[in-house]
Parts: C-alpha cells; structure tokens; sequence
C-alpha cells in the first residue's frame, strides 16, 4: 500500500447542500414563529410587574390613611366654605425611587422620570349623608369649614385613591390606573 488509498464513499451518505439549505429554511420558519411568542411574554412579565407595583401602592396609600387618627391633618378637607373635598397628588420617581409631592416633583430640575401618579381625594360625611339604598351609598360630603368648626358633625371619611401608570397614560390606555376607595368611620 502507498500512503493514499482511494475511498469510496456511498453517495447516500451525508447532507448535500441543497438538504442542509431546506433543513436551515424550516428552522428559521420555526424561529420566526417562536420569536413573536418570546417578545410577547416579555411584554406580559412587564405589564405583570406593573400591575403588581401599582396595586402595592394603594395597600401603602391606603394602609397610610387608615393608620392615622380620624381627626389626622395629613389628608383632611380645607376649612373653607364651600369645598367639600380635597385632593393629594404625589409621584414615584425612578430615580429617588420613592413618593414626593407632584408639586415639588413639577418644580425639581433634575430630570427625574415619573413612574405612577397617586392621587387621593379626600370628603367627610356626617351618619345623615348614607342614602339607603342597596349600596348605602356616602352621597352628600359635608363642606370643609363646618365639619372644622363642628368636628362632631362628620363620622365618615372616605379616601378614593387612584394609582396611575405612566407609561400607559402616554400611551392613551385607560387600564393603566388603579382605584381604591377606602371609608375610615368615627
């Protein structure tokens, strides 16, 4: 024998190039079929985190709320007449990571992102103001300056508090806000 020996090889062996190209072309079909299903689910995991940090804000905002006293200064109604509600608004901001004042957050330089908008509406009610109806709904809230001058006159507080996303506001979805109406009694 020389050092070179002729092999031969059975022609049914082995991928031609025209196999290899068809079995490249169905796996890119599968590909670009699987890849819709993957940006999806990362989407889904997005909307997911949102909603469950949304909804941990109104159990801290109305967690916030009934902790304090009935008679708390912290969200209570002006005492002036003719208002009879009174509105908070705070941010939580992606770079503090916390909640501040939608005022001071407006007023801030520094370019922070604004991430949710908590927004809490506050009404007093006296025992008179509960229609019964099959809610025994709190329809009438009393005005500011009576309820400061006779703070026996109100026995309900209620809160409503709304959680917005920002990224859905700019968006234009109306889904991404959470609301949660809480009543603290005398």
């Amino acid at each position: 024998m020389t050092g070179f020996e002729r092999v031969h090889r059975d022609p049914e062996a082995g991928f031609s190039l025209v196999e290899g190209m068809i079995a490249a072309l169905i796996l890119l079909f599968v590909i670009l079929g699987v890849l819709p299903l993957v940006s999806q689910s990362m989407l889904n995991n997005l909307q997911g985190n949102d909603s469950t940090q949304q909804a941990q804000a109104a159990v801290d905002g109305a967690e916030e709320f009934s902790s304090l006293p009935f008679n708390s200064q912290v969200y209570a109604v002006p005492a002036v007449a003719g208002t009879t509600s009174a509105t908070f608004t705070d941010v939580f901001t992606l770079n503090s990571n916390r909640w501040i004042d939608k005022a001071a957050f407006d007023l801030a330089p520094d370019g922070d992102t604004a991430q949710y908008t908590r927004t809490a509406t506050i009404e007093y009610f006296g025992a008179t103001g509960i229609v019964n109806d099959e809610e025994n709904a709190l329809t009438t809230p009393l005005d500011g300056a009576l309820a400061s001058a006779n703070p026996g006159s109100f026995h309900f507080k209620r809160m409503r508090l709304r959680i917005q996303n920002e990224r859905f506001a700019v968006i234009g979805s109306s889904s991404g806000s959470y609301d949660v109406v809480l009543v603290q009694t005398y």
